[in-house]
């Protein structure tokens, strides 16, 4: 069974994988770099889905199992304090970063007028309104992420005190899912991205009550390799017919990740202790400022090398696109340390009105972890 009480360390550091995922795709906006998006299309989708999945194993998984039904109020208090703790901070730090480019794009140009709604993260859940660019075009994913903060609670809820949580949860997957399809093809005009993305969040909390319920161990090695199997055949269905974006070609992806994650998440022996070396958790921790900051990072350079008229060939290019991968993951990890982590670990203290912790104990979850 999962425990409740410690950070699952591999899956720490599979964020850290997932978000190299859609960096190595992005790479294809870099002059001579093109025909990467070829042999990556498929990349970022796979990190996005499994960052979806996993946000609804892990935050069933570090709150789940509180007593939502008899303290809603104070519980609901904790958990959003610490969402918000969590994403808003580095938000608008890499939002004021990439602001120049937003206000300057010439595909996706930013206006100050959406800026309640971009600062937010709420410029998605409003199915009315047409879509709006963020300075970061990467943080569409984050007003997902709010949609699926907001509504956690109330999932938590549902699935509390129940006999059997796991049908519970599959049950309320497929009555979601059942409902967004028949909207999105009912009122195909409106902007429903953030919540045709939900079913993903609630297949993780599904995941997880799986868990639960069975002893995965023995079969964390077969999960791994299924997932990956699963992963690599979506992606080329994927890369060979093209899905169009904003439709439900997405959900292709779901089971592969969910294996995956499930995998990582019960996995024994020498695997464990790889995925678990601290240099990888640390990777995985600094993955939220690795998946920000490389959008204006590379869309930087790109105006950099327009403007030098500079169109990189092999094998060049491949040089710069490791050089630009290595230099954003290290401000990555020094933008978690001494700003990132910090910052969170302050605002929730300060929202929940406790110390600032100095040091976790080994019987409590890292803050970072929730």
């Amino acid at each position: 069974m999962v425990s409740s009480l410690a950070e699952i360390r591999p899956l720490t550091s599979l964020r850290f994988f997932a978000a190299s995922l859609v960096f190595w795709q992005h790479f294809s906006m870099l002059p001579g770099l093109e025909w990467m998006l070829s042999y990556t299309r498929s990349f970022g989708r796979i990190g996005v889905c499994a960052f979806f999945v996993l946000s609804g194993f892990i935050l069933a998984y570090s709150y789940g199992g509180q007593n939502w039904r008899g303290d809603f109020g104070k519980n609901a208090r904790s958990f959003y304090s610490s969402r918000f703790a969590r994403i808003y901070p580095l938000h608008w730090l890499i939002f004021l970063f990439a602001l120049p480019l937003g206000l300057n794009s010439n595909t996706a140009r930013v206006s100050v007028f959406d800026f309640p709604w971009l600062l937010t993260l709420t410029d998605r859940l409003w199915p009315g309104i047409p879509f709006m660019f963020q300075p970061v075009k990467a943080a569409w994913t984050l007003s997902c992420e709010v949609l699926f903060y907001l509504l956690a609670p109330f999932c938590f809820v549902v699935l509390s005190q129940r006999k059997n949580p796991l049908v519970v949860a599959v049950t309320m997957l497929a009555s979601y899912t059942a409902v967004i399809v028949f909207l999105v093809l009912a009122f195909g005009q409106l902007n429903w991205s953030a919540y045709q993305r939900m079913p993903e969040f609630l297949l993780g909390i599904a995941g997880y009550q799986l868990s639960q319920r069975i002893n995965l161990a023995p079969f964390a090695r077969g999960l791994l390799i299924g997932g990956v199997v699963l992963l690599i055949c979506a992606g080329t269905v994927d890369t060979v017919f093209k899905f169009p974006y904003h439709l439900f070609y997405d959900f292709a992806y779901a089971p592969g990740a969910l294996l995956v994650i499930l995998g990582f998440a019960t996995v024994t022996g020498g695997p464990k202790e790889f995925f678990s070396r601290p240099s990888l958790v640390l990777l995985g921790n600094a993955s939220f400022a690795l998946y920000l900051l490389h959008d204006p990072v590379l869309r930087y350079s790109k105006v950099a090398l327009n403007r030098m008229d500079v169109v990189l060939s092999l094998p060049w290019n491949l040089f710069f696109a490791i050089f630009i991968f290595g230099c954003t993951l290290a401000v990555a990890v020094l933008c978690y340390t001494f700003y990132e982590n910090p910052a969170r670990l302050r605002i929730r203290s300060f929202l929940l009105r406790r110390p600032v912790p100095v040091k976790p104990t080994p019987a409590s979850r890292p803050l970072e972890f929730q």
